[in-house]
Order: structure tokens, then sequence, then C-alpha cells
């Protein structure tokens, strides 16, 4: 698996206006061995975007591609902007990309109406676990009275009362006076990070009922390896595979490392499921790496035996970074068992006489889903049998969904 495939882009969020638009670029972070076609989708009402995916060669990955953002004038009055997120999905015979993912945080101004808002707030903000961080909001236009402002406190934020301009309100003097909102950033058990949307309401005066959000990413102090599935859709501790197959999971970190991170992947019995590879996890503020669900591949091993094995693969971080060195997380894995279709043959062996017949009789273990037909020949006293003609010049062999038990 190679260690740096990526999807970079120039912006991790973007504003635009409706009625209007914005661009940001897509590249990739190294070389494929074959084309990657990236693919743009959103999950937010009335964007559109363009082109609808991007073609990078093994000679042109490395050059920014514009995408444009436009954001239709829905002539409706939103209480809040609407917020989500455009997701680049890589497609490729290149497996180190192919499925990859990596997504752009958009919020689209709403004009519509008044448009009156609680200003201050805007694109998606990251902290770290047990910091603090603060909001400096104001109104949009002026007061026609006293207007109260209140704030939500979801999740692992908590409100700093103490270092934080309380009460929020505002007047028709002191409308556009910065007020402070500070937050404290509480710890979690989990290693994943979280994603919160701190509410702002204004009641009174011209501004009853106007809403506006503010959307917090805070990234986990806890260093561990996280193990996600092929689709993404959350952390696993358990993977299937069928015999003589593969299947592709993910590994990331939780947190940013101070150093660079080798994770060495490898299965406690290669007997029964093959892995052998390492991944490197970069610590540089550039191509942050570490945050990328890296794709790795494990093949069950097809055995003579008519029940699924188990085995466990370990995942064995090192580096300079002590709270990442040594860190070992581990996936079960079960290997189901597989029965094959096989040629059944009545001998193994015949001794005949000059000038005399003999006769083979050969037949299937399973029933096909459609006509097979069995290649054979007798090369220097061998009888060879082929599903393919791979060569084989001789005899032709017919069997059908109807008629596979019966000897030919």
């Amino acid at each position: 698996v190679d260690d740096d495939e990526g999807i970079v882009l120039s912006n991790s969020s973007i504003t635009v206006d409706e009625g209007d638009e914005s661009t940001y670029t897509v590249k990739l972070s190294k070389e494929p061995s074959a084309s990657v076609s990236v693919g743009m989708a959103t999950d937010v009402s009335g964007l559109s975007i363009s082109p609808a995916s991007l073609n990078f060669t093994t000679s042109n990955w490395g050059d920014s591609q514009v995408v444009t953002v436009a954001a239709v004038n829905d002539n409706t009055n939103d209480p809040s902007d609407p917020t989500g997120n455009v997701t680049h999905t890589a497609s490729s015979s290149d497996l180190d990309y192919n499925g990859f993912q990596e997504q752009v945080r958009v919020v689209v101004i709403d004009n519509d109406g008044d448009a009156k808002s609680i200003a201050g707030l805007g694109n998606l903000l990251e902290v770290d676990e047990g910091d603090s961080f603060e909001l400096e909001i104001e109104l949009s236009e002026q007061a026609s009275g006293t207007v109260s402002v209140a704030v939500t406190e979801p999740g692992d934020l908590v409100l700093d009362v103490a270092n934080s301009d309380f009460p929020l309100e505002f007047n028709s003097s002191t409308w556009s006076t910065s007020k402070t909102v500070r937050f404290n950033v509480g710890q979690d058990s989990d290693v994943l990070e979280d994603e919160e949307t701190i509410t702002f309401t204004a009641s009174g005066a011209n501004f009853d009922g106007v809403t506006s959000t503010q959307d917090v990413l805070i990234r986990e102090d806890d260093a561990s390896i996280l193990i996600w599935s092929n689709d993404n859709s959350s952390t696993i501790t358990v993977l299937a595979v069928d015999e003589n197959a593969v299947e592709r999971y993910k590994v990331r970190l939780s947190s940013k490392p101070t150093a660079d991170v080798t994770v060495t992947i490898r299965s406690d019995d290669q007997s029964v499921a093959r892995i052998d590879t390492t991944l490197i996890f970069t610590s540089g503020d550039g191509v942050r790496n570490w945050r990328w669900r890296r794709s790795v591949f494990v093949t069950g091993v097809r055995e003579d035996s008519d029940a699924d094995r188990t085995t466990s693969i370990t995942h064995t971080a090192s580096s300079s970074d002590d709270e990442y060195e040594g860190h070992t997380e581990f996936l079960d894995v079960t290997v189901n068992n597989v029965v094959f279709p096989e040629l059944q043959v009545s001998e193994t062996a015949l001794e005949m006489e000059e000038s005399y017949w003999s006769f083979i009789d050969v037949s299937m273990s399973l029933q096909p889903e459609s006509i097979v037909g069995i290649y054979y020949e007798v090369v220097d006293g061998t009888t060879r049998f082929s599903t393919a003609v791979d060569g084989v010049s001789g005899g032709l062999l017919g069997f059908t969904p109807d008629d596979w038990e019966t000897s030919k």
C-alpha cells in the first residue's frame, strides 16, 4: 500500500453567497499507477458543482484543478445559513486511490428577506480537546430595541461564563460592538473526532427569532490507531473475508502526531489471512495524511477445510512521538469457508494394452450457473482437463445446469 496516496484540497471549508460562486482546487498527493477520477457530490440543497468530476493521470496528478461551487438564489429567508459538505471520491484501478474520500465544508450565506444574522460566525472552526476558544459576535444591522442572544452548549463544549461578555445584549447603539463568547472544550473517553454546532438565537426588537450557527470540529488528543470499515461508515473490531478473496479496510490516526508514525500491519497467522505491510503517517502541516483513512488489503487463504478459521491482525505504531510509540490495535478476522467447484474424475491412473480402449468418467462437484465447457487432451501419457482453452487442443465435454451430475 502506497504511503502517501490522497486527495489534496486547497481549502478545508468555504463560504458561498446565494446567487454567487466560490472556487477551490484539487490535486493528488502522489503519482498514481493508473488514471484517477475524482467525483464530487454534496448534501447541500441548491448547491451545484462544476465540473462534476476531475480526471488525473500519471502526468497531471500534481496539477491543481479548479472546482467551482455555485449556490442558487432560492428567494427564501433561511433562519440559519445552510451548511454541509462536498465529498470527493476517487475511482481508479490503482487500489491505493480507489475509494479514497476527502471533504470540503460549505456554508451558504442567505441573502433573502431582511437577511438579519448574528455576525462574527463563519467557516468550520477546528479546536483541540482540553483547549478553549473565543467567538466575537455582533448584530448584522442596527437593532430597533434591546436584543438578547441565547447560546447552546452542544456536546463537550462548555460556556466559560466568567470570561465571556454575558449577558449577550445589544441595542440600537451597541449593535455593532462585539461581545466575546468563550468556550472550554471538554475531553471525552473515545478516540474519535467530534463535530458540534453552536446555535445562537436572538430575541427582542427586530431580531426576534433570528438564528445563526457556528460549526466546530473537536480534534482528538488521545493517540490511537483507528480501524475503519471500507465504506467509512464506522470503526470496526472484526472483519470477515472469504477464502481466496480480498477485503479492504482503512486505517488512520486519531490525532496529529509530533513526529512521523509508522504503522506495521501483520496477520498473526499468515496461513489463515495474509497481510504484511506498513503505513507512514506524517506530522507536517502540509499534506496532513495522519487524518486520511488509508486502504489496507487482507487476503483469505484457501485451505482444504470445512470450517471457518480465525486470526487477528496486529497494528503496531513506531515513532519518536512517545504518545504513539508502541501503541497497538487489533482487528479480529474470520476467513469464511468456501466450497469451490471441482472436476470429479473416476480414475487417477489407467493401465492399458495397445490397440484397446479405456474410459474415464468426468463430472462436476457443484451445479454451474451456466454451460461449462471442459477441454481435455492427452500429452505424454497424462490427461489434462481445463475450463479454458489455454492451448488444450483435444476434445470438449459440455455440462449444463440440468445435467451437471451426469458423467461424461
